[in-house]
């Protein structure tokens, strides 16, 4: 079976986009963690628990929107995997 240029050079785009999103997605997972370390360590002042809710608000959202889109790409390459092969017979 082969797949044709212009297919394994989306694949490997979608595959760059993959990573891309990984890498955004951990550093707003980092800033997140952070904002709730920020808030643990000043529970002694009013108003400790914004950034403890606006972190853990952040690592929810990013999660699920990296989760979605990742599924989301990764069906688009087991599609090119499926559909769009050439057989050499």
């Amino acid at each position: 079976m082969i797949i044709s240029p212009y297919l394994q050079f989306k694949k490997t785009l979608l595959w760059c986009l993959v990573m891309l999103l990984s890498l955004l997605a951990t550093y707003l997972a980092f800033i997140s963690l952070f904002s709730v370390w920020i808030g643990i360590d000043r529970l002694h002042q009013p108003g400790f628990w914004v950034p403890i809710t606006a972190g853990i608000v952040l690592f929810i959202a990013v999660s699920t929107i990296f989760l979605r889109t990742v599924n989301r790409i990764f069906g688009l390459i087991s599609n090119i995997k499926d559909k769009n092969i050439l057989t050499n017979q």
